[in-house]
């Protein structure tokens, strides 16, 4: 293998890892919702990492949960199985090239 394969190999790792550290970031931010107040620091932190990606799914189950009596925001479920997806296939990408 040479240093290129391997600088790709380890890039992609850790891309991997990177994914699965945001999808804890994800669940501590849907934990703490639950006991920290909105204008908690730690929160606001917490939620400016995460929307990105969560408020795409936040702004699609909006529309479904508008009309349901459970105030339960699903949209951080959505996002980490679309990160689990994504991860999945970088992983398949990974065992398929090295």
């Amino acid at each position: 293998m040479t240093t290129a394969e391997l600088i790709g190999a380890y890039a992609l790792l850790a891309v991997i890892r990177l994914l699965r550290i945001y999808t804890w970031v994800i669940v501590a931010g849907s934990l703490l919702s639950w006991f920290l107040p909105p204008d908690n620091m730690l929160r606001r932190f917490i939620s400016f990492l995460t929307e990105p990606v969560v408020g795409p799914f936040r702004r699609i189950t909006a529309r479904f949960m508008s009309r349901s009596a459970i105030p339960i925001d699903f949209s951080p479920m959505f996002a980490i199985f679309a990160l689990l997806i994504v991860e999945w296939l970088l992983q398949q990408l990974f065992y398929y090239i090295y």
